[in-house]
């Protein structure tokens, strides 16, 4: 029981939960659809002398951390990247995205467009349950949506080479074959055909020319 409990500051007392089971695992997602932006810190120690009573140890002295976004979900997602996808949709995901060591986990979801893939860690995963229940859609349309959000969004997992297994059924959606494109996306990435993507970049120019001027790039 003793470690670092976390609550958020809106909480009412008592609420607190046990921060280091979390604290590995990103503490975002002890809230991961309520928006957390700040935590109250409390460290609880067992009180010497006294069995199993346990006590506030400097209680003074508290700390407001952000937790809007994990460290895992920190990752820039920039730039593009030609890859080749082997027989076994294998695919190399840029190394410039990944950390130290293999068995990074990214979820996988088909684009609605069936353009591309959407490829994003488990936080980013988290944040879009949270965009659906604040869009405007009724209940009902929200349950169905996020139905077959989830629903197509599959588990992958980094092998020593960074590659990952891409599904056939979501290879054949987006078409792609051979020749891929990893393009960046910030707080997640896509990935195209190789053709697909020079087309749908040539078509883009012109609105990425506008949203340049507009916010005074």
């Amino acid at each position: 029981m003793s470690g670092l409990w976390v609550s958020r500051l809106d909480d009412p007392p008592g609420s607190a939960k046990r921060g280091f089971d979390v604290w590995g695992l990103g503490l975002n997602k002890v809230w991961a659809s309520t928006n957390v932006a700040k935590c109250l810190i409390i460290e609880l120690t067992k009180t010497s002398g006294s069995g199993e009573k346990w006590g506030v140890v400097a209680k003074n002295v508290t700390h407001t951390l952000d937790f809007s976004m994990s460290q895992e979900a920190q990752t820039l997602f920039a730039g593009t990247f030609e890859r080749s996808m082997d027989a076994k949709k294998r695919v190399a995901v840029p190394s410039a995205w990944l950390g130290k060591k293999e068995g990074e986990e990214f979820y996988v979801v088909p684009h609605p467009s069936g353009d591309f893939l959407i490829v994003m860690p488990p936080e980013e995963l988290h944040r879009w349950e949270q965009k659906f229940i604040e869009s405007d859609l009724p209940p009902h349309e929200q349950r169905e949506a996020m139905r077959l959000f989830f629903g197509a969004a599959h588990k992958v997992s980094t092998d020593g080479q960074g590659r990952v297994l891409l599904r056939e059924d979501h290879c054949e959606e987006a078409g792609l074959k051979g020749a891929v494109v990893f393009a960046g996306g910030r707080s997640r990435f896509e990935v195209w055909d190789k053709d697909r993507y020079a087309a749908a970049a040539a078509k883009s120019k012109e609105t990425y020319r506008k949203a340049a001027l507009a916010i005074g790039l």
